[in-house]
């Protein structure tokens, strides 16, 4: 069985950054934005949707390019990898890592084809990155993102009480309290 993983590497770059995005200059009003290519292969035995293949290099490098673009612009605030914890869980540590909580709408979230929305809640991305963008700035976020290539959207905010929420519609459910529960201790 071929799944395109026996092809995969992992590598680390160095450089110097410009401007950085971190986890911990997430603020209240800010809106949660998923920055993710959407052409990929939903692989749900796995949890894991890659956004890697069958893409060229330059392609890849210039997707990866964006992100620090991103950050040099002053266009989001605070960023995080949409990795292991899938983005549920990375909603969960961008929110205690700066020291605040968030809404995750999970109408706006919209899985592949084939990909269960409970299943998309926790899926790791090769290319997903969780913003936070002040309002102002959203427009030019989509666009920034949406010339290279990447689909930039809304999908939650940044509130001030130290819970997460998943959202659909009015309706709510606590995903995590962190004032009494800390997630991995990355609180400031």
């Amino acid at each position: 069985l071929r799944t395109g993983l026996d092809h995969s590497a992992s590598l680390a770059i160095l450089g110097r950054a410009k401007a950085c995005l971190t986890s911990f200059d997430a603020r209240p009003g800010d809106r949660l934005v998923l920055a993710m290519r959407p052409n990929g292969a939903w692989l749900g035995d796995l949890g894991f949707w890659n956004a890697t293949l069958p893409e060229d290099d330059d392609t890849l490098i210039a997707h990866l390019e964006l992100l620090p673009a991103c950050a040099e612009a002053g266009l989001a605030r605070a960023g995080k990898d949409v990795s292991m914890a899938g983005l549920a869980g990375t909603a969960l540590m961008l929110a205690e890592s700066s020291g605040v909580g968030c809404r995750l709408d999970v109408d706006a979230l919209a899985p592949p084809p084939g990909a269960p929305l409970s299943q998309w809640l926790l899926a790791f991305m090769s290319y997903g990155f969780l913003l936070a963008v002040a309002p102002d700035k959203l427009d030019a976020v989509a666009a920034h993102f949406a010339a290279g290539g990447v689909r930039a959207v809304p999908v939650g905010e940044i509130c001030r009480e130290r819970q997460v929420w998943l959202t659909r519609g009015e309706e709510r459910e606590l995903l995590w309290d962190l004032e009494s529960t800390p997630f991995v201790g990355g609180a400031p």
